[in-house]
């Protein structure tokens, strides 16, 4: 439901004094694109409308434009982009006197403070508008008003105050006269109400509902607005689907998908099919269910670049939207592939095991935080790996499902643990290992995992001779390794060699047969530079707070901006002046030194050094391995091994995932841009090795930041930590890995497992705590 209320929620009001025809027409395409969430044409239409109005000096169309594109950035998660419009832009129309454009900007910085968690300050801004009802032309921005509001205090406001919001907007409306704008706002009322009926379970929000969702469906039906009548139909649907009438849901589903249809509208019939799916599953009609799922996911597809990487309060779309989708296509096809013969079996797994990988890209978008192309072109086992397994565990609600894809074709497993039961396992055995516990104290976590997603397919995987697991991890599966599970006899990784992979099509299928010589570029960092001026406020967070600060006043600018941030999150200039507060305390000396001392590791210069000595490799180190510096020797030579010892950390966003240069931070964008200079697309980087990074704790979606190092730099692998490492050990790892790498019989997964079982049989380092955390991503060859 979220998504189709992004898209439908703020449809443009209308507009009076727009004096040229081609003007107001690409105003009105625009206007209409943003409203069905096609935000490329969008910006495709007001661009030549701007350039139109500019030309005409017409400075209210100008500031409109700008105001209209800000809402496209807020849309597309450039929060900090669309603030600094909406605030510039809003100083105009104040002193200009354009009332109702003010009003409509800070309706837009309502939602931009809503979104990034800052209902107090939306709150303000809605009321604000409120306020000023005497003075607005256009009614039916009060109207938008009242329904943000209500929605904005929904958490803590009590049903009365909240109804009491919807009923002085449907007092304001019913003085309007009925047109197709007000069909709209009938809609966002009634939409309102429903959410009020979902999280307060109140009887008279969902009378109001029904009514407001009704008026909305008469007038879109008297107006001819399929697209409206469809999303009306939609939550009226859902209405009915919570009263458990699902056979009256059904009918109303199916009507909304007839008009979605006529529309074209991708964005609605993403949620009218699946919801269709849903309540045929509840009929028991499976097939139905299928094909509805199918056709959902086809909408999808077709509009993927559009949909928004985040809703309300920074949470993921594809989680919230996306993912059940998916989950709930590949949960009827391993049912159904039960039921069949052999061949349909197969056919129904291969298509169960497409929807994961579908499911996978999309995730990894979001993670990105854009819409972009990351797909690799699909690894097809019976050519390149008959000794390779791919394995996906799948949680469920009820079940645990694995796939797993051999040079044989699919087979699918179960284990009975629920997803809920597996995930808190999960996420007790990865803290375990990250405190650095005694294996004791987490062997029933390690061997519970081991029966969930191992036991059931050992004997599979050992009767096709398998050397190699290809582990597609989900949610909390990603946060422990799966070479440290264990039989209660043996760890997995005696077994089998081990490497994760965010997807099958999602990794590169080339690889480099490594010679006696080895081109390899290392590159560490043991004492930051001027790097700590250029970290993230969320790295400084951490970082200041054990700072110990003499000055009393110094104490309390960090104090006062530590615990705002604790408090509640940020807008866009808020986390400017923090960031720039924070760095100021970085000028002075004791502190800044405090900062390098945290953040020095002193075994990188002994690591890089030995490894230079064993592969007679030059090595930058320290001042040497400033970003410009590295930059220019990447080029040098065809490396094939690129090694970085420095600090790599890998959180949520995407000014959380980068690599510590000496000077500067090396972001995996910036990364992106230095290995797609030309000279890569003749010498491509094999392996990039991240010996000193970890994961952020606790955050299932961090360790994809290694699977984006791979991605999107484009090379065949990436080594990295999820949790810090003990220093001797990494230097043995590494070393072993390295000298392994040289035997031509072995893949860079056998390097890895033959460096892990070499610490493993040393009792300083049995602990898998200490040998476990490098996981290989990417291509394992």
């Amino acid at each position: 439901m979220t998504f189709i209320r992004l898209l439908t929620l703020f449809i443009a009001l209308s507009f009076s004094n727009i004096y040229a025809a081609d003007l107001t027409a690409l105003l009105q395409q625009g206007q209409n694109h943003i409203a069905t969430g096609h935000y490329h044409d969008a910006i495709h239409q007001l661009k030549q409308a701007k350039k139109i109005a500019i030309a005409n000096s017409d400075g209210y169309n100008t500031a409109l434009i700008t105001a209209l594109n800000a809402y496209i950035d807020l849309q597309q998660q450039q929060s900090e982009a669309a603030e600094k419009s909406l605030l510039s832009t809003l100083e105009i129309t104040k002193k200009q006197n354009w009332t109702d454009l003010s009003v409509r900007i800070q309706l837009y910085l309502g939602q931009l403070n809503y979104r990034q968690g800052n209902s107090d300050e939306a709150v303000r801004y809605f009321k604000k508008v409120i306020e000023q009802s005497e003075t607005i032309t256009e009614k039916p921005l009060i109207i938008s008003a009242y329904s943000h509001l209500a929605n904005a205090t929904q958490q803590y406001d009590s049903v009365d105050k909240i109804n009491k919001l919807l009923t002085d907007a449907e007092v304001l409306l019913n003085a309007l006269p009925e047109n197709k704008m007000s069909a709209q706002l009938w809609l966002n009322l009634g939409y309102q109400a429903f959410t009020v009926y979902q999280k307060k379970a109140d009887n008279k929000a969902l009378k109001t509902a029904y009514r407001y969702l009704n008026k909305a469906l008469a007038q879109a039906k008297h107006f001819k607005q399929n697209r409206l009548q469809a999303s009306a139909l939609n939550y009226l649907a859902q209405l009915y689907q919570q009263q458990q009438r699902t056979k009256e849901a059904i009918d109303l589903t199916e009507k909304g998908i007839y008009l979605a249809q006529q529309q074209s509208a991708s964005d609605i019939l993403i949620e009218l099919e699946s919801l269709l799916a849903n309540l045929l599953k509840t009929e028991h009609k499976l097939p139905a269910a299928i094909d509805a799922y199918r056709r959902a996911i086809k909408h999808i597809e077709t509009i993927r670049l559009d949909i928004p990487v985040s809703y309300e309060n920074g949470r993921s779309s594809f989680r919230e939207t996306l993912a059940p989708i998916y989950l709930g296509l590949a949960d009827l096809l391993l049912q159904q592939s039960a039921k069949v013969d052999a061949s349909s079996e197969q056919t129904l797994l291969k298509e169960a095991q497409d929807v994961i990988e579908l499911m996978k890209q999309s995730e990894l978008e979001d993670f990105f935080q854009s819409r972009c192309e990351i797909a690799a072109s699909p690894i097809d086992l019976k050519k390149t790996d008959p000794h390779a397994a791919a394995i996906y565990p799948i949680p469920f609600k009820d079940r645990l499902d694995i796939i797993v894809y051999t040079s044989q074709g699919l087979k699918r497993f179960s284990s009975n643990v629920t997803a809920k039961k597996l995930a808190k396992t999960a996420r007790i055995y990865a803290a375990n290992l990250r405190a650095y516990n005694e294996f004791s104290s987490a062997k029933s976590q390690a061997t519970l995992l081991y029966q969930w997603l191992i036991q059931p397919l050992d004997a599979y995987l050992k009767s096709q001779q398998i050397e190699t697991l290809v582990y597609i991890p989900d949610g909390a599966l990603r946060l422990f390794p799966l070479a440290s599970v264990h039989s209660g006899e043996k760890f997995l990784i005696e077994d089998y060699a081990i490497v994760t992979s965010p997807g099958m099509s999602l990794i590169e299928s080339k690889t480099t047969q490594y010679e006696q010589q080895q081109a390899v570029l290392l590159a560490g960092v043991s004492i930051p530079g001027d790097v700590i001026y250029n970290l993230p406020s969320s790295l400084l967070n951490g970082l200041l707070e054990g700072v110990k600060i003499e000055d009393k006043k110094t104490q309390e600018v960090r104090d006062r901006w530590l615990k705002k941030n604790q408090t509640r999150s940020l807008i866009s200039s808020q986390k400017v002046e923090k960031t720039r507060a924070l760095r100021e305390l970085l000028q002075d000396p004791k502190i800044s030194a405090q900062i390098r001392e945290n953040l020095a590791l002193p075994a990188v210069e002994t690591e890089i050094k030995g490894l230079s000595t064993q592969n007679k490799m030059p090595y930058l180190l320290n001042e040497d391995f400033s970003l410009e510096r590295f930059s220019k020797e990447l080029v040098k030579k065809p490396y094939k091994i690129l090694h970085i010892a420095s600090h790599g950390f890998f959180g949520t966003t995407e000014d959380e995932n980068f690599i510590m240069a000496h000077d500067k931070v090396l972001n995996i964008n910036k990364l992106q841009e230095l290995l797609a200079m030309d000279h890569f697309k003749k010498h491509p980087i094999d392996l990039i090795i991240l010996s000193a990074c970890q994961t952020a704790e606790g955050d299932d979606r961090s360790p994809l930041g290694i699977s984006g190092v791979a991605i999107k730099a484009k090379v065949h692998s990436a080594l990295g930590s999820l949790w810090p490492v003990v220093d001797e050990a990494t230097a043995k790892l590494m070393r072993n890995f390295y000298e392994n790498l040289k035997d031509p019989q072995l893949s860079k997964a056998q390097a890895l497992q033959k460096a892990k079982l070499n610490l493993l049989k040393q009792k300083q380092f049995s602990n898998p705590a200490i040998w476990s955390p490098f996981i290989l991503v990417g291509n394992w060859k």
